[in-house]
């Protein structure tokens, strides 16, 4: 995440967005310890025909 962080503020990105599914609380975890805020908890849908 260091380098991805340096790599986008030196190609002038303003944030950085990721994605990770509910379940994965440790990740959530590790993400909230480097300062990301979680901003949207989206769910996933399908109508099966």
């Amino acid at each position: 995440m260091r380098k991805s962080k340096e790599w986008a503020k030196k190609e002038g990105y303003q944030e950085i967005r990721l994605r990770s599914g509910d379940q994965r609380k440790e990740a959530h975890n590790f993400y909230e310890s480097i300062g990301c805020k979680n901003i949207n908890w989206q769910q996933l849908f399908k109508l099966e025909l």
